[in-house]
């Protein structure tokens, strides 16, 4: 569960790429957004400065007698006054112009100004290198012939000072989150692993026989399923190996007394008569034929068509003369999936077809319906039905309840076997008015 691995499959460097994009990304553009908005509210108080500035200087413009501009007084503001102080105002007309005495004798590069157009902002050279920022606007005097252009602008270069010295603590700020950040990425990854380190161990316990199950209690709910399907996954193969487990008792079981005869007539000990040994044959081969179907492993992942498979066994039946005539009704909607392959349900539901036929007087029905998500099929006859006494009976292997009739007495028995390997069952029960009912309870769906 450590970092160790191919990139591609490290989930500790995934999310350690994932995280660290999305913390550089966090702290790149938050330092971006707060050194804007700060340089942004900067300029704009600056700018209102500089309109307070020129709606005070153009207040103070009167008209001379000689309808020239004139200045009635000198604005109060000292920084206009110190020599070179980085502010300055300049009033222009078509006789000549008045500038503020921190010009002194300095004059500004200023371009022309549009009549009648409101006040914009201007970019100029001060008269020591200074980098001006100004508002430029033309206005017209009363008692003044031509427009007058004011001009008011200061030094900006200690606003963008100050804006610059704020971007860079911006920026470290923003360093020092970023590995705020990271270090809480660490604890967080190590935290969210932890559960599947958990998993790791548990697995590990399991591989080494520790314990026979995970334990999902107290798993996150986006790692509990997993655990529970790893837990289900063991229980089938628990199931699995037990049914192998009886299928080799029970044929060595079913093998043992007929190999002991047959055994003792090769030895000369105790001659058997033809008809004796084809029993015995017979007895084995039974065994052998019903191992065989227990052994076949089920695979939920199939799909097969219940009504398709039905259908067929039903005309097979027919076709066959095992239906006699017995009519076979057939009650299985079209959308009904077994969750399991073809050749295990023909397995199941052709040995009680066949059975059903068998014993019926006039009438078969199969029925299929799925009930709270499991498939469960209904194989009915009209036939004498089974003694209460023995509807357990019939399902043990060879066991029959005719022996003139044909057959090894393994159909029930097969069919039980291999819907238990599906995680299913096989009931029979009397019907009311005479008959047998088999019912297949299975994995299936609809659609």
């Amino acid at each position: 569960m450590g970092g160790a691995g191919h990139p591609a499959t490290s989930l500790r460097r995934r999310l350690w790429l994932a995280g660290l994009g999305a913390v550089l990304l966090t702290g790149a553009v938050s330092g971006l957004v707060l050194g804007a908005a700060y340089g942004r509210g900067l300029m704009e108080t600056f700018d209102r400065r500089l309109d307070e500035d020129l709606i005070s200087l153009a207040r103070l413009v009167g008209a001379d007698g000689d309808g020239s501009p004139r200045l009635r007084s000198q604005p109060l503001d000292e920084r206009y006054a110190r020599v070179y102080s980085g502010h300055y105002w300049r009033i222009a007309h078509a006789g000549g112009e008045q500038r503020s005495r921190s010009l002194w004798d300095a004059a500004l590069d200023v371009p022309a100004a549009t009549p009648g157009a409101p006040a914009r902002v201007v970019q100029l050279d001060g008269p020591r290198g200074q980098r001006l920022r100004g508002r430029l606007q033309s206005v017209t005097v009363p008692g003044v012939q031509s427009p007058v252009e004011l001009l008011v602008a200061s030094d900006a270069g200690p606003v963008r000072a100050s804006i610059a010295r704020f971007r860079l603590v911006a920026a470290g700020i923003g360093a020092a989150l970023s590995l705020a950040l990271l270090a809480l990425l660490a604890s967080q990854v190590g935290y969210g692993l932890r559960p599947l380190r958990r998993l790791a161990q548990s697995l590990e316990a399991l591989r080494s026989g520790q314990r026979r199950r995970l334990d999902a209690n107290g798993l996150p709910a986006e790692v509990r399923p997993l655990a529970e399907e790893i837990d289900a996954l063991l229980e089938q193969h628990e199931r699995a190996v037990d049914r192998a487990r009886r299928a080799g008792d029970d044929l060595a079981h079913a093998l043992k007394t007929p190999l002991a005869v047959l055994s003792a007539a090769a030895a000369g000990a105790a001659p058997l008569p033809a008809a004796e040994v084809a029993d015995q044959v017979g007895r084995m081969r039974a065994a052998i034929e019903r191992q065989l179907a227990a052994a076949r492993v089920a695979d939920p992942r199939q799909r097969t068509p219940v009504a398709e498979v039905a259908a067929a066994l039903a005309t097979m039946l027919r076709q066959a003369g095992a239906a006699g005539r017995v009519a076979i009704a057939l009650e299985v909607p079209a959308g009904l999936r077994f969750h399991g392959g073809r050749g295990e349900l023909e397995d199941m539901l052709g040995n009680l077809m066949e059975n059903a036929c068998a014993w019926a007087r006039s009438r078969v029905r199969v029925r299929g319906v799925l009930e709270e998500g499991r498939l469960a099929i209904e194989v009915r006859d009209d036939g004498p039905g089974i003694p209460d006494a023995e509807l357990e009976a019939v399902l043990a292997r060879g066991h029959r309840l005719d022996a003139m009739r044909p057959g090894s007495g393994l159909g029930l028995a097969i069919a039980a076997t291999v819907a238990e390997a599906h995680g299913g069952s096989l009931a029979l029960a009397n019907l009311p008015g005479g008959g047998l009912c088999a019912r297949l309870d299975l994995p299936g769906s609809s659609g």
